[in-house]
């Protein structure tokens, strides 16, 4: 299995508490589940927004999505690209700050705190 990680090291200015990622993790994921589909269609295309909340998309564009909103609040963010096999693979976003991090991948989230 090959992984690729992108990472945006924004400096953390206000949101560096455990509380913090959580909640915004949280408002995220409840936003994007309102209107995401997954569109298997859609692999491959760059899309706007509004593209991908009136037709869907797949997880590489969910990852773009979070990942603009959480580098918005100030998040460390790393984009995770797992191959699955040669025609086939999953990405998903990782979002940190000093006291924890969050996974989110397209429908799903979860976060741990450090220490």
């Amino acid at each position: 299995m090959k992984i690729t990680v992108r990472i945006s090291l924004f400096e953390n200015r206000q949101n560096n508490s455990f509380d913090a990622i959580l909640s915004d993790a949280h408002s995220l994921n409840k936003e994007f589940r309102a209107f995401f589909h997954y569109n298997i269609s859609r692999l491959g295309e760059d899309i706007t927004e509004e593209e991908l909340m009136s037709g869907g998309g797949t997880c590489v564009h969910a990852t773009d999505w979070y990942n603009k909103r959480m580098e918005e609040k100030g998040y460390y963010t790393k984009e995770i690209s797992i191959v699955m096999n040669k025609t086939m693979r999953h990405e998903f976003l990782i979002a940190s700050n000093q006291k924890g991090y969050c996974l989110l991948d397209q429908t799903a989230y979860e976060c741990w705190e450090m220490g």
